[in-house]
């Protein structure tokens, strides 16, 4: 548990052969072709009355697998609804539609709390949706849950490239634009090789910090890890002492680990993030950014999304955050 910036964190991995509870007025869940989609939603008990499903118009998951998902979530909640988000890798669209749900969300006046499953949702996706609930205050309290995958070589998911139509700067995340005089970067370690390369090539940064997510679990992240950190330095892009590792389960470790990164920065350093690694790091940065007002998210529209099985690990992260700057948290506590 900590208290940042107002809010306190309670965070809680709940393993295979535990059932937790979350409480939350709404709960949000996405649909897709990984294996791991519907974990969150079997092994959590709900005390919610309304679900949303979330799915992408791109994601060829066949029907009967989609009528089977709101076919679960209606025998859990009381109401279930289905929005189908236009392609992930077309940003315009998907941002006018997120825009528009948070819109609807917000203007529920019986939604103080709201739980979010954003284990299948692509990273620049959960980063505008998650700022957009900082930045407005829309729920007093709000509980992040994912399902941690297993990544290793037989699965196949060690190692491959999306490709990158742009870089763009995440909703709600303006940092100073990048007008600094000193400019340095946070970048967390994946499986897209090329990305983290292509974003230091396209981008001039004085110094870069790395991001480097270790599990347990997942073996095979830090080998993964350890080939990049090598070509990074041979290249001279990175400093060997910049190296950050970070357990890749955990929000609130990137959480403390880039606010002691960004701490010993002069005060006219703007930073940007780019969360290329695990998705509990791409949402620590979205706490970081409402702390440092130098601080930009930057995202990846994707040429494609690969479809790539990771099979659920077992365990799932469950991240309650309080937030008592808001007039509504007497509602939740």
């Amino acid at each position: 548990m900590i208290v940042f910036n107002g809010s306190k964190f309670v965070e809680t991995l709940a393993p295979t052969d535990v059932t937790e509870t979350v409480s939350a007025d709404i709960v949000v869940f996405v649909a897709s072709w990984e294996s791991r989609a519907t974990f969150v939603s079997t092994r959590v008990q709900f005390e919610a009355k309304r679900a949303i499903l979330l799915s992408f118009e791109n994601d060829d998951l066949p029907q009967e697998e989609l009528e089977d998902f709101l076919k679960r979530l209606s025998s859990s909640f009381d109401s279930v609804s289905h929005i189908r988000i236009p392609a992930a890798t077309n940003r315009l669209s998907w941002g006018g539609e997120l825009q528009r749900l948070f819109d609807e969300l917000a203007a529920d006046e019986k939604g103080n709390s709201i739980a979010v499953d954003y284990t299948c949702l692509p990273k620049a996706i959960s980063q505008t949706l998650f700022r957009a609930f900082i930045r407005k205050g829309a729920f007093a309290r709000t509980t992040w849950m994912y399902s941690l995958g297993t990544y290793d070589e037989t699965a196949g998911n060690l190692s491959f490239s999306q490709g990158v139509r742009k870089f763009f700067p995440i909703k709600h995340t303006p940092g100073d634009g990048g007008m600094s005089p000193r400019r340095a970067a946070i970048v967390g370690l994946g499986s897209d090789e090329g990305l983290v390369v292509e974003f230091l090539e396209q981008f001039n940064f004085d110094r870069v910090f790395i991001l480097s997510a270790q599990s347990e679990n997942s073996p095979g992240l830090r080998a993964s890890s350890e080939r990049l950190t090598k070509r990074l330095i041979g290249e001279g892009r990175v400093f060997p002492e910049d190296f950050h590792e970070c357990d890749a389960s955990s929000v609130i470790a990137a959480i403390n680990t880039m606010y002691q990164i960004i701490s010993t920065l002069s005060s006219d350093t703007s930073v940007d993030i780019l969360s290329a690694g695990p998705k509990s790091h791409a949402v620590a940065a979205c706490v970081i950014a409402e702390k440092f007002n130098t601080v930009r998210l930057m995202g990846r529209e994707a040429k494609k999304y690969a479809r790539y099985e990771v099979p659920p690990e077992g365990t799932i992260s469950l991240v309650q955050v309080t937030d008592y700057k808001n007039p509504a948290v007497r509602f939740v506590l």
